[in-house]
């Protein structure tokens, strides 16, 4: 089984995105720096950078940084201190992980942005379901 504990002080390692919705056109974490479980370690992730299509438009870079804020057995909470990735759709604050042995379970908390909410609260509540599952599967597959 897969070191979960392990796993999630180390910088994450993305692989491929097998989700149809975030294979077309949504942004794919590239690189991650930054380790440590402990209260005030970070995390920096770019993404790949959004492409406009305007005239002449060039690409432009976009980012993630997270702090654990809360830590203990088995629970570690890290807050997005600054996002240029998601900030257009949504306002993520927090991404909390609970293991126990190999199994993982991530809670993505975030502020829904658009309205009307009958229409985006369910398209944002997708997407982030299948961005917690993603996560999840990052750091359990050995």
């Amino acid at each position: 089984g897969v070191d979960v504990e392990r796993a999630l002080s180390a910088a994450p390692r993305f692989g491929p995105v097998r989700s149809p919705l975030y294979s077309r056109g949504f942004p794919q974490a590239v690189r991650a720096t930054g380790t440590g479980l402990e209260p005030g370690a970070t995390r920096h992730i770019q993404f790949t950078p959004r492409r406009s299509l305007g005239v002449g438009a060039t690409p432009t870079p976009r980012s993630m940084d997270l702090k654990v804020v809360q830590r203990e057995p088995g629970r570690v909470v890290f807050a997005v201190t600054r996002d240029t990735t998601l900030a257009r759709w949504l306002q993520f604050t927090e991404a909390e992980y609970r293991w126990q042995g190999s199994r993982l379970t991530v809670t993505l908390r975030y502020r829904r942005t658009f309205d009307p909410s009958w229409y985006f609260g369910p398209v944002q509540r997708h997407a982030m379901r299948e961005a917690a599952a993603y996560l999840a599967e990052t750091f359990t597959t050995p």
